[in-house]
C-alpha cells in the first residue's frame, strides 16, 4: 500500500528545512527527483554538519521513501539502491534492515531477495554498512523473512523466487558465521 500523502509530506517538509539556501550548482540528487544535469557534486558525509532541523528532514525523508518501497513490489527505485544511498550518507543502516521483517505481505521479502540477489552478484554496501550488513545475514531475520513469504504466497513464481533467495540467505549466513 502506497501512501503517497505521507511521501509528499516528507518532501515538503525536505524544501522547508532548506528553503533558506539556494541548490548549489555543484550537488548530486536521485535521477528520479532532480535532472541530473542541474547538479554535479554528492552529498556524502557533509551533512552531518548541518543543522538538526535540515539532518532530520533528510532522515525523515530516507525512512519514509524505505518504508514506502518496501510496501510495493516493484517499486520506482530498488530497495538495494536506496540501501546504498543511505549508507553512502553515512546513516545507519540497521533499521533500515529491519524494515524487511516489519512490514505486511511479500512485498518486502521480494525485495530482501533482490538486496540478497544484488549482494551475490558482487554488491557490498560502504564502510561501515558493510560490516551491518553481513552482521544481519548471519543472523537468523532473512532467512525467516523469506520462508514465511513462501509459506503465504500463493503464486508459484514468487514461491520459486523467494524460495531460491532463501536458500541463498542461507547459504551467506553459513559463510558469514564462519569469519
Amino acid at each position: 500500500m502506497r501512501d503517497d500523502g505521507e511521501f509528499a509530506q516528507a518532501v515538503e517538509r525536505l524544501y522547508a528545512a532548506f528553503a533558506r539556501r539556494p541548490l548549489p550548482p555543484d550537488m548530486t540528487a536521485c535521477e528520479h527527483c532532480v535532472d541530473p544535469d542541474a547538479v554535479t557534486r554528492r552529498v556524502g558525509g557533509q551533512w552531518l554538519a548541518w543543522p538538526a532541523g535540515e539532518r532530520d528532514a533528510v532522515e525523515q525523508f530516507a525512512r519514509v521513501w524505505w518504508r514506502l518501497t518496501l510496501a510495493t513490489f516493484p517499486s520506482v527505485t530498488p530497495a538495494w539502491d536506496l540501501l546504498t544511498a543511505v549508507a553512502e550518507l553515512g546513516v545507519d543502516v540497521g533499521p533500515y534492515l529491519a524494515g524487511f521483517a516489519d512490514g505486511p505481505g511479500e512485498g518486502p521479502a521480494r525485495h530482501l531477495a533482490e538486496v540478497i540477489g544484488s549482494r551475490s552478484s558482487g554488491g557490498s554496501l560502504p564502510d561501515g554498512a558493510e560490516e551491518s550488513m553481513r552482521r544481519w545475514l548471519a543472523g537468523p531475520t532473512p532467512v525467516d523473512v523469506l520462508w514465511t513469504a513462501v509459506g503465504t504466497s500463493a503464486s508459484p513464481q514468487v514461491v520459486a523466487e523467494l524460495t531460491d533467495a532463501a536458500e541463498h540467505a542461507h547459504l551467506l549466513r553459513g559463510r558469514q558465521v564462519s569469519r
